[in-house]
C-alpha cells in the first residue's frame, strides 16, 4: 500500500513540474523558473518575512527581471548608509556646525536650550485641522518646517510668524511664513519713492519668507512699493519656483519675480485675512484703526452664530487703487495761489479712491463679477454640542467652520473651538471671470500683383444693338410708332386679344387675364417685350378706374395706349435713364 501511495506521489509531482515548465509567459520564461527565482530572492534577503514578500518579489521578478530596491528586504544599516548624505544635510540646516574648526557642535540633546524669541506655531495641530478643508503638509514635512522655523527664530530674524501658505510655481513650489521683523538694514540702491510704505506700516506691515524646500534656507523678501502692486493687478503670470527669474509681461514688470511674489502676497493677505465679530473695534480717534476689544466687554458669536457670513469682517485694511493703504498729500501747485487747501486737495483724492470700511463684513463685499457673493461657508466634521466647557462655561462641539474666497482661489480660513486659521495654496492669482485665449497673428501674405487698367466699364451702347429675339431697337421703335398711327390696326388688335383671354365671356380682365393679354398683344404686334410682375401691379391700378377689382375693354384701350407711348419714350431714352425704369420691360 505503501509503495502505491509513493508511485502515486511521484507521478502527481511529475505531472505538476511537467504543467509548470509548459506554462510560459509572452517572453518565453516558465512559472517553475519563476518560483525557483522568487523562492531564492526570499532565502537571500528576508525568509522570516516570506509570506509578507511573497507577492512583492513575485511582481518585481516577473515585471522587470530583478529585485528593485534590496535594501528594503535587507539590513536596515545599508539603508541608513545611504541616506547619510541627506541627514547630513539636514543637520546642517537645523544646527549650527563649526566648519572651521573641523568639528560639529555638540548634539541637541547636549546644547544649551535658546531662550524664546518669538511664537512659532504647532503646525502639527494645525495640519490636523487643514486637512478637514483637504489642505496639510504631511505630518512629516510638518515636523521638519517646524525645526526650520525655530532655527530661523532663534537667529532673530523674524518674530510672531505663522505659516502663510503655499504658492505653487512650474519648476518649484514656494512655502511662505508670514512674521514680524524690527528695523533691518535698508534696501541697497537707490532711495525708495515718495510714495513707499516703510517697513512695519502699510502693505509693508508685515515681513515674509519663502523657501522651496522644508530643509531650505528661507529667504526674505523685499518691501513691496505702490508701484509694484498697481503693476500686478494688470498682468498674470505663474511663478516658476526661481527667485532671481526675468518677469516677462506685458506691461513691463521692472523688477524680479520675487518682487512680483511680494506684491501678489500683500494682495492676498490685505483682501482674505478676516476674523469673527468682537475681537476689535474701532478706534475712537481714527476709524481707520482698530483696537482690541477689552476682555471683560467681548461678545463674541458663537459656533451656530459663527456659520454664517454676516458674523465674520476684514482684518487688515483693503489696499487702495494707488496701492498703498493711506492717501498721500498731493503735491502743491508749482506756482503759489491763495485759493489753494491742502484739505480740499486731499478729499478730492479721497472721493476719486474711496477707502473699504474697516471690520466690514463677508457679507457685505461687492459681488464678483456674475457670482452673486465673494465667499463660500460651510460646516464639517462633529458639530454635535458636548458638555460645557468649565473654563468659559460654554457648550464644546468639534465642528469645523470652512471659509473660502472666490475672489482669491485658494484663500481658506478655518474656525474651531475659539481657534482659527488663515491658509492660502494656490498659484497666486485672482479668479478670472472670463478665461483668455490669446490668438496668434495671421500669416502674412504675399503683396497682391498690381491690377491691370481696364478700359472705361460703361461704353457708348451702340443705336442699333440687337435685344433678345433677334430685333433691334430700331425695328422694334418702328412697330410700335406705326400700331400707334394706324388706329384701324391699333383696334383689331386690340379687340382680338381681348376676346381672346376673355374666357367666361363677362367684358371684364383680372390681373393674371391681364398679363396674359399684355403678352397675346405683343406677340401680336411681333414686339419682343415683356411687361414685368411691378409694372402688371402699376399697370392694374392705372387701368381700373372705377376702383372696382377688374378692367373692362373700356378701361383698357385709352390706357393700354398710353402703355405703347410709354414703351416708344424708354426706347428713345438715353441708356442710364433706361436703366432706372428698366422694371417696366424685360428685353
Amino acid at each position: 500500500l505503501n509503495h502505491t501511495m509513493s508511485e502515486e506521489k511521484s507521478g502527481l509531482q511529475t505531472m505538476l513540474m511537467k504543467m509548470l515548465k509548459e506554462t510560459k509567459d509572452g517572453k518565453g520564461n516558465d512559472m517553475h523558473m519563476h518560483i525557483q527565482k522568487v523562492l531564492t530572492a526570499i532565502a537571500l534577503s528576508d525568509p522570516k518575512s516570506a509570506m509578507d514578500k511573497f507577492e512583492e518579489i513575485s511582481f518585481q521578478i516577473r515585471t522587470k527581471g530583478k529585485i528593485e530596491h534590496p535594501e528594503s528586504f535587507c539590513d536596515h544599516r545599508d539603508l541608513a548608509l545611504g541616506i547619510s548624505p541627506w541627514a547630513k544635510t539636514l543637520r546642517e540646516a537645523f544646527f549650527e556646525v563649526k566648519k572651521a574648526a573641523g568639528e560639529e557642535a555638540a548634539a541637541p540633546d547636549a546644547q544649551a536650550e535658546a531662550a524664546a524669541i518669538g511664537y512659532v506655531p504647532d503646525l502639527l495641530e494645525d495640519n490636523k485641522t487643514l486637512e478637514w478643508a483637504g489642505l496639510g503638509l504631511g505630518e512629516e514635512e510638518s515636523y521638519l518646517l517646524i525645526k526650520s522655523l525655530k532655527k530661523l527664530v532663534q537667529k532673530g530674524e523674524a518674530k510672531n510668524i505663522r505659516l502663510w501658505g503655499k504658492i505653487y510655481g512650474t519648476q518649484k513650489d514656494y512655502i511662505v511664513i508670514e512674521g514680524e521683523k524690527e528695523g533691518g538694514a535698508p534696501a541697497e540702491g537707490a532711495a525708495p519713492a515718495p510714495d513707499f510704505e516703510a517697513k512695519g506700516t502699510g502693505v509693508n506691515k508685515n515681513t515674509y519668507w519663502v523657501t522651496d524646500s522644508v530643509s531650505g534656507i528661507w529667504v526674505e523678501l523685499p518691501d513691496t512699493t505702490p508701484t509694484k502692486i498697481k503693476l500686478s493687478r494688470q498682468m498674470k503670470r505663474f511663478f516658476t519656483g526661481n527667485l532671481e527669474a526675468d518677469v516677462i509681461s506685458n506691461p513691463f514688470f521692472f523688477g524680479k519675480e520675487k518682487e512680483l511674489l511680494r506684491a501678489q502676497i500683500a494682495r492676498i493677505s490685505h483682501a482674505t485675512t478676516i476674523e469673527p465679530k468682537g475681537y476689535h473695534k474701532k478706534a475712537e480717534d481714527n476709524e481707520r484703526e482698530l483696537a482690541e476689544v477689552p476682555e471683560e466687554e467681548k461678545k463674541v458669536p458663537n459656533f451656530e452664530q459663527l456659520a454664517k457670513l454676516e458674523t465674520w469682517c476684514h482684518l487688515s485694511p483693503g489696499i487702495l487703487k494707488c496701492g498703498r493703504i493711506a492717501h498721500m498729500q498731493p503735491d502743491p501747485p508749482k506756482e503759489e495761489s491763495p485759493e489753494y487747501d491742502p484739505v480740499k486737495a486731499l478729499a478730492e483724492v479721497v472721493s476719486k479712491d474711496q477707502f473699504d470700511s474697516r471690520l466690514k463684513p463677508l457679507n457685505e463685499d461687492l459681488p464678483y463679477g456674475e457670482w452673486p457673493y465673494s465667499w463660500t461657508i460651510k460646516v464639517t466634521g462633529d458639530a454635535q454640542f458636548y458638555r460645557e466647557d468649565s473654563k468659559k462655561n460654554l457648550p464644546v462641539t468639534n465642528g469645523i467652520i470652512v471659509i473660502k474666497s472666490l475672489v482669491w482661489p485658494g484663500a481658506h480660513i478655518l474656525y474651531q473651538n475659539d481657534r482659527w486659521l488663515n491658509f492660502y495654496v494656490g498659484y497666486g492669482h485672482k479668479a478670472d471671470q472670463k478665461s483668455y485665449y490669446p490668438i496668434y497673428p495671421p500669416v502674412l501674405q504675399m503683396e497682391a500683383a498690381d491690377i491691370a487698367e481696364q478700359p472705361e466699364p460703361n461704353p457708348k451702347e451702340d443705336p442699333n444693338k440687337k435685344v433678345e429675339g433677334g430685333e433691334d431697337t430700331a425695328t422694334i421703335l418702328a412697330r410700335l410708332k406705326a400700331a400707334l398711327a394706324n388706329e384701324e390696326l391699333f383696334v383689331k388688335i386690340l379687340d382680338q386679344a381681348f376676346v381672346a383671354i376673355d374666357k367666361d365671356k363677362s367684358g371684364q380682365m383680372d390681373k393674371k387675364e391681364l398679363q396674359t393679354f399684355l403678352s397675346t398683344i405683343l406677340k401680336e404686334m411681333e414686339l419682343p417685350l415683356e411687361p414685368d410682375k411691378k409694372a402688371i401691379e402699376e399697370f392694374y391700378a392705372m387701368f381700373d378706374k372705377d376702383q372696382s377689382g377688374s378692367i373692362s375693354k373700356e378701361e383698357l384701350a385709352p390706357a393700354f395706349r398710353s402703355l405703347l407711348e410709354l414703351w416708344v419714350g424708354i426706347l428713345t431714352m438715353k441708356d442710364e435713364v433706361k436703366a432706372q425704369l428698366k422694371f417696366y420691360i424685360i428685353s
